[in-house]
């Protein structure tokens, strides 16, 4: 497994390497007119970091992602804008708003407008890659994001990085309600700056007074440069931690690493069992997250300890981490006719409510015809496990963790088949219809990558003990009834080719979407 790790990393830090970075000027819309952002995008991105720049603001930002402006020149992330992008991290340089292009007074980064316009970008730049965010306020720029990461709801997840803040002209960090402050916070100061408007002694204030924040630390630096400007305010100099690039550099990504899950709206998408972990195996929940529903279908055992599956076709959020919705029980045409067609018969047996404490564990609550339990669940791992966010495009080698029925969509609804990958390890759960009409489903646990691309592995039919045993425990059977292939001419559709019970046939499928955004996993 360490082994399995460690190339796990390897490749993934070669990825990282061979990424081409692109750059896109976009002027974002706001209610006070425009405000003109530069995005560095490696090709497979991270992590996003948002920079609000010292001084009066502007960058100048020109249309090719260059800037003629002072701070742009002597912008710290802009000395180190090739290492960050070589992590994996896409830097998000924002310029003073269009009214405002002969500098943004003092006055106005604390204000709702401004606070109003940086979220404004937050929100353009996390439609399109919805990545664990970061808003960085340099020097002048501290209050700036200080006010926004203040102002705006917890529920949109983002978190603060202040890099030599400005704390001596008012309004500053210090005037702001700091003790309000929950996000998790990273302060990078020097030791020695002395560039007017900051001061290192208040570096203790800050601290103590954002206690409340879900996790923050100061980084205090001593080495590095002087700087070639009076006072070292600029890139080189001790307030742009200027010759200290690689510590630099270090301090950054990791923090943006360690604390990815604090600044990313969770994502449920996965297979789910009993916690802690094996537990209860031989039943699960896959859920399939599109937007704010989620799509569940449980593979469970009925009362005689048939396989029976049930399913949650929209689980809507009711409030942060906790989703409900109706459970069905379907009839339908026996998998083997072709083409496929008849009557796909609904029952309605009860309702599931997921509550979540995190993107790995929650708690599954249902009623199945009058009975009630609760299970303690956790995401199931047998391999390298994917992170899976919205929003954002496919990778170039394509995670296929999704919902999938026949193509072209719509032609075959009543089935499905759930796929889970980890690594290069296909997970398939095949829900569909025997030859009485009745729900069955089959599983593919070990879905081996083919040197053509292709996944296939064997087909299992299971038993097991009812769903309502309390405990859950007893014998499950196993018996092999055929195998499956899936194979894939994109990131969105394929094929799925198995025999089982002596039937051998094909499909073509596509991803099921019922929601956006959509969840991608990589």
């Amino acid at each position: 497994m360490l082994k399995r790790a460690a190339a796990a990393l390897v490749l993934a830090a070669a990825a990282v390497a061979q990424a081409a970075p692109t750059t896109t000027v976009t002027d974002v819309a706001t209610a006070r007119g425009t405000i003109r952002i530069a995005h560095y995008r490696p090709d497979i991105p991270l992590a996003n970091l948002y920079v609000m720049s010292g001084g009066d603001g502007v960058l100048r930002l020109q249309a090719d992602g260059s800037g003629t402006g002072e701070n742009f020149t002597f912008s710290p992330i802009i000395r180190i804008r090739q290492a960050l992008l070589d992590a994996g991290i896409a830097i998000v340089m924002i310029d003073a708003p269009s009214d405002m292009q002969g500098g943004i007074p003092f006055p106005h980064r604390t204000t709702a407008a401004h606070s109003a316009e940086l979220l404004s970008v937050l929100q353009v730049v996390q439609q399109r890659d919805n990545l664990p965010a970061w808003m960085m306020g340099f020097s002048a720029g501290g209050p700036s994001v200080g006010n926004v990461a203040i102002a705006t709801p917890r529920a949109t997840p983002f978190g603060m990085i202040l890099l030599s803040p400005n704390t001596g002209v008012t309004p500053d960090l210090l005037d702001l309600n700091l003790e309000a402050l929950q996000r998790p916070t990273l302060l990078l100061t020097h030791s020695q700056d002395s560039c007017d408007g900051t001061s290192p002694a208040n570096v203790p204030t800050i601290m103590a007074r954002i206690s409340g924040a879900e996790a923050r630390r100061n980084v205090v630096f001593t080495g590095g440069s002087f700087g070639t400007r009076g006072g070292g305010c600029d890139s080189t100099g001790y307030h742009g931690l200027g010759g200290s690039d690689a510590q630099f550099i270090a301090e950054l990504t990791g923090w943006m690493r360690t604390n990815a899950s604090l600044v990313q709206a969770a994502n449920y998408q996965g297979l789910w069992w009993r916690s802690p972990a094996g537990q209860e195996s031989g039943w699960g929940l896959n859920l399939t997250h599109q937007g704010e529903i989620l799509f569940g279908t449980w593979f469970t055992y009925d009362l005689d300890g048939s396989g029976m599956w049930l399913v949650m076709p929209s689980g809507a959020r009711v409030s942060p981490g906790v989703y409900s919705g109706d459970l069905y029980r379907t009839t339908g045409p026996a998998f083997s006719l072709s083409p496929w067609s008849g009557t796909v018969g609904v029952t309605s047996v009860g309702s599931a409510t997921l509550t979540f404490t995190d993107s790995n564990n929650g708690t599954f609550a249902y009623v199945v015809n009058g009975i009630s339990q609760s299970k303690p669940i956790t995401k199931q791992v047998f391999d390298v496990v994917p992170s899976c966010v919205v929003g954002v495009p496919h990778a170039s080698a394509p995670n296929y963790s999704a919902l999938w029925w026949a193509s072209p969509a719509g032609a075959e609804s009543g089935w499905g088949v759930n796929l889970a990958q980890q690594g290069d390890i296909l997970f398939a759960t095949w829900f569909t219809y025997a030859a009485g009409g009745r729900g069955q489903w089959l599983v593919m646990p070990s879905g081996q990558r083919q040197q053509n691309g292709s996944y296939a592995g064997a087909l299992y039919r299971t038993t097991g003990p009812p769903f309502n045993r309390e405990p859950w425990a007893g014998t499950v059977g196993v018996a092999e009834v055929g195998s499956g292939t899936f194979s894939f001419s994109s990131a969105e559709a394929g094929a799925f080719a198995y025999t089982l019970d002596g039937v051998s046939q094909s499909k073509a499928i596509v991803r099921q979407v019922y929601s956006t955004p959509q969840t991608v996993c990589r």
